[in-house]
């Protein structure tokens, strides 16, 4: 009983990576007239018997970069049967409204002078195909077909079989000799292609750079390349070495290059654009293990693919560099284990979540701050409670007091009496300054006059009556 499960297991394998071995990739339209953006395309044909179901969240088109299909729907390619997957599902229709076929919408991007395209399955290869424009198709309106084990230039037939319509046989029948040494006299053309990721982060270094070649097929390094990122921010750099750069803000811009052949030069001889668009970090410290599992977890929050190769995680004493090729799937965790990090408990106490060039993206765990305006609030409340009950009560004492005559203290009020006056006057000493020592005169008869005033006032309104003694 083992061993037939053993074999129906390993037969169904098989036959699951034999099914996915029969596609091809059989047309590939990768420099149609005038712009190439959301126009390019390639055909996936099955020549099985059976149809190959595609699960949509594990397959990927791939020109460089993994994409995902963008409906995340899963579908099957149907025996003898054609598919085709493009970078924009409507404007391959509007081109080819004769199609009725099935239309598979991603992200894709083909070098006109050439490059690889492939179809993976959790990160394996299932088919793939290299083209370079020396094969044809070349801005011609023809796509590149497999036709009879050979790739050419022919007329376009998404969806049914490849025809050739010799088109390049004609070319090269009716190329005479002195026709191409014409064609070497002619002035030579240029292009050049930026060469750039389209999806990057928020201060996240990317590197950009640019292949400019001649119609005579030179690769031109030197020259002057005046660079524009579409964020404010422009250069001028006179070799096509590659560098880096970073953007602080999430959106679209359109990056554009143009190409001088020389300082001298007032005209561009070539330029490119394209479009990058800058996603937000996304990525944070979502939760930190304990003593016995110091892990840390991290949640991607944004809808795209997040690549935090060499984002660096910073515990209470060791930091840890996150390696190249690490990606955070949209809306998805990954945990970080102690054995990779070398983190401990008290690492974990707290982290950080930086950029290779120090951006802090995220902090765990997340400080939050007190109400003081709160806490304050209250405490004047019942500071003010306090000191109205307080000048209430002095009040009641001042109040029940008003009749109460301490006789240790009779000389001491007509003391406080008379300096008090006394400072009445000083308050006014320098206005009587100006009149100098006549004003000095007045005022000491005054301050006499007073006092003298005081004490019979004193002697005046105190009574036996009124008087309460104090032990």
């Amino acid at each position: 009983m083992k061993y037939a499960k053993f074999l129906i297991l390993t037969s169904l394998i098989f036959c699951t990576k034999s099914a996915l071995a029969s596609l091809e990739i059989t047309e590939i339209m990768f420099d149609p007239k005038g712009s190439n953006a959301d126009h390019q395309w390639i055909e996936v044909y099955n020549p099985d018997g059976n149809a190959v179901s595609v699960d949509a969240g594990t397959w990927r088109f791939n020109d460089g970069s993994g994409h995902y299909m963008n409906d995340k729907i899963d579908f099957s390619i149907p025996a003898s049967s054609y598919v085709i997957i493009t970078g924009n599902k409507s404007v391959f229709l509007a081109d080819h409204p004769g199609y009725s076929g099935t239309v598979i919408d991603t992200s894709m991007s083909l070098d006109k002078d050439g490059d690889i395209v492939a179809l993976t399955n959790n990160g394996a290869t299932i088919i793939s195909a290299t083209y370079t424009s020396s094969m044809g198709a070349s801005e011609n309106g023809d796509s590149l077909q497999k036709i009879n084990g050979t790739w050419k230039g022919s007329s376009p037939t998404p969806g049914t079989s490849n025809v050739d319509t010799g088109t390049a046989v004609q070319n090269i029948a009716s190329t005479t000799v002195e026709e191409e040494q014409d064609e070497e006299e002619k002035i030579l053309t240029y292009a050049t292609k930026i060469i750039s990721p389209t999806r990057v982060t928020t201060n996240i270094a990317f590197p950009i750079s640019v292949k400019t070649t001649t119609s005579q097929k030179e690769i031109l390094n030197v020259g002057r390349f005046v660079w524009n990122f579409g964020d404010g921010n422009s250069e001028t750099r006179e070799t096509s070495e590659a560098f880096e750069y970073m953007y602080a803000y999430p959106g679209e811009y359109v990056v554009t290059l143009s190409f001088y052949r020389s300082i001298f030069s007032e005209t561009a001889e070539a330029k490119d654009r394209i479009v990058v668009t800058v996603l937000p970090a996304g990525v944070r410290i979502s939760a930190t293990g304990d003593s016995a599992s110091p892990y840390v977890e991290l949640q991607n929050n944004s809808g795209a693919d997040v690549d935090i190769s060499k984002w660096i995680l910073k515990g209470a004493t060791r930091s840890f560099v996150i390696p190249e090729g690490s990606i955070v799937l949209p809306s998805k965790k990954v945990r970080l284990a102690s054995r990779a990090t070398g983190f401990d408990s008290s690492d974990i106490q707290s982290v950080i979540l930086q950029s290779p060039t120090g951006e802090i993206f995220s902090e765990f765990p997340v400080v939050r701050l007190s109400q003081p305006s709160t806490y304050s609030v209250s405490k004047l409340s019942q500071a003010s409670a306090y000191t109205t009950e307080s000048t209430s009560l002095d009040s009641r004492r001042s109040s029940t007091s008003k009749n109460v005559v301490n006789l240790n203290d009779l000389g001491a009020s007509a003391i406080g009496a008379r300096a008090t006056d006394i400072s009445v006057a000083k308050s006014f000493w320098p206005w009587f300054g100006l009149v100098g020592s006549i004003g000095i005169g007045v005022t000491a008869i005054v301050l006499l006059g007073r006092r003298k005033n005081i004490q019979n006032n004193i002697e005046d309104e105190i009574r036996a009556e009124d008087m309460t003694i104090i032990e």
